[in-house]
């Protein structure tokens, strides 16, 4: 991790995820997430971040173990 807006760090993702939050708001009348994380350095402690942010703005979020992958349509809302 380094410091500043071009790199990865706590400052980034929580910028990021709140961003993504504000528009999964405006999109979804109901939304939910579910956050994957892998072995990769921080990759917990960002997916944690993330949760957090999507909590804090109104989302429903859960952490899993795995990496999550694949699509689907629940109320017209796109969930990756």
């Amino acid at each position: 991790m380094e410091a500043g807006f071009s790199r990865m760090n706590d400052v980034t993702v929580i910028q990021a995820s709140q961003g993504l939050a504000s528009y999964i708001n405006s999109e979804c009348p109901q939304p939910s997430v579910v956050i994957g994380y892998d072995h990769r350095h921080n990759s917990e402690r960002f997916a944690k971040l993330t949760a957090a942010a999507m909590i804090r703005g109104g989302i429903k979020a859960s952490l899993g173990g795995v990496p999550v992958e694949g699509y689907t349509n629940v109320d017209n809302c796109w969930v990756l």
